[in-house]
């Protein structure tokens, strides 16, 4: 089996998202803060008229997370469309377009920062770098707290 994706990390967490599920890549706009709000919720950015909210998955995952990678200010976003729905989620470092052709395994080796996301990791691959996990982000929408932060 092959799956066609952006290869990106979250911390020094190898990903992997699938390309139609990312609507666009933007880089270089920091997110303006929105006071008031759950950390996870980076900011907002501006996309073509459109306000974008630019979401720390990991944060949302597990608040508690405090030891970040340093690269974690880079302003390089995943923009999400999703039916009617659209949204930011905020990466480390963009690697390109890659086609991994591997037999992708159930994530056994789950890394502890998506432990409050399982929902997001279809599963992953053992290649030369490491571990690289397969992450649908567009199962966001259904998560709870995501979806109804006020809560």
């Amino acid at each position: 089996m092959s799956i066609r994706g952006i290869v990106y990390t979250i911390d020094n967490i190898l990903c992997i998202t699938q390309i139609d599920t990312i609507s666009e890549v933007v880089q270089g706009i920091t997110p303006t803060p929105i006071p008031l709000t759950k950390d996870w919720l980076v900011g907002t950015i501006q996309l073509r008229g459109s306000i974008v909210p630019v979401t720390d998955i990991l944060k949302l995952s597990n608040p508690s997370i405090t030891n970040r990678s340093l690269e974690q200010h880079k302003n390089n976003i995943l923009i999400i469309q999703d039916a009617d729905w659209q949204y930011g989620i905020k990466v480390n470092k963009l690697m390109g377009i890659r086609v991994i052709q591997a037999e992708e395994k159930a994530a056994t080796h789950f890394p502890p920062e998506f432990e409050g996301l399982p929902e997001l990791v279809k599963g992953m691959y053992e290649i030369d770098e490491g571990y690289l996990y397969n992450i649908n982000l567009s199962k966001l929408i259904q998560n709870n707290a995501f979806m109804h932060p006020e809560l």
